[in-house]
């Protein structure tokens, strides 16, 4: 196949999934569920961080991505959590993004 041929082939094909991601709903809906699961996992980890032994904690904070920033004018402590994977089961929700990972 020349170029020019496999240029147009590539962009039709373009065009007709963009014209497909457009039809596509824009939201979706969260049921109840979903969002009771969600706040299960949330209590569970959070009970597993209060309850871990003081020698672990530095480890599980660095897992969760946890930074915590005193605001001693506010008398308030700021904390982040920036987990470094959203991976559940080992199965991570945007597939594999680095297929080339060692």
């Amino acid at each position: 196949m020349q170029v020019a041929g496999w240029i147009n082939e590539t962009e039709a094909e373009r065009s007709q999934l963009e014209a497909r991601l457009q039809e596509a709903p824009q939201t979706h809906a969260v049921n109840a569920d979903a969002i009771h699961a969600a706040l299960k996992k949330t209590d569970e980890l959070a009970r597993a961080v209060v309850r871990a032994h003081p020698n672990d904690k530095a480890d599980l904070y660095r897992e969760l991505g946890l930074t915590m920033t005193y605001h001693p004018d506010k008398k308030l402590v700021e904390a982040k959590v920036n987990p470094a994977s959203t991976c559940t089961d080992g199965v991570c929700p945007r597939g594999d993004l680095n297929p080339h990972a060692p």
